[in-house]
């Protein structure tokens, strides 16, 4: 009987401590890897293809605009779920059909968050690209 893989999930984010954090809360259910920039993002979502990418909306290279669109844009990375992390307004990623979390985050929410943006109603959305965004937190 062959061992189940645990769902991957991509946590971008230039803060260490947020990543920590995140990966703490996620490690009983989720494999994590970790990207600090959007170009880190981008390369590790076409080498991983996480089940779902939580983004922070501030880092350094790419701005969320342009990681957002270069995940939108190539068929390998265009189906997967976004979830993207601000402690402000969410416009540019409603604009790139991603959802928001706002932090800071507990781990009920994180969980929320993930759940929801997991779920096969979202996934059969993105897939048609006719999905409203996960609302992991408002």
């Amino acid at each position: 009987m062959k061992a189940q893989v645990p769902t991957k999930i991509l946590l971008a984010d230039d803060s260490q401590i947020v990543l920590r954090l995140a990966q703490c809360f996620l490690r009983t259910r989720y494999a994590t890897i970790t990207a600090t920039s959007g170009e880190e993002t981008f390369r590790l979502a076409l080498a991983e293809r996480p089940a779902l990418i939580i983004l922070d909306r501030h880092m350094p290279g790419w701005s969320e605009d342009t990681t957002l669109a270069a995940l939108a844009r190539d068929e390998r990375t265009r189906n997967i779920p976004i979830l993207v992390m601000t402690t402000e307004d969410h416009i540019a990623s409603i604009r790139h059909g991603a959802g928001h979390l706002v932090k800071p985050f507990d781990a009920t929410t994180l969980l929320g968050g993930v759940q929801e943006c997991l779920s096969p109603r979202v996934a059969r959305r993105v897939q048609a690209r006719t999905f409203e965004p996960c609302s992991a937190a408002r």
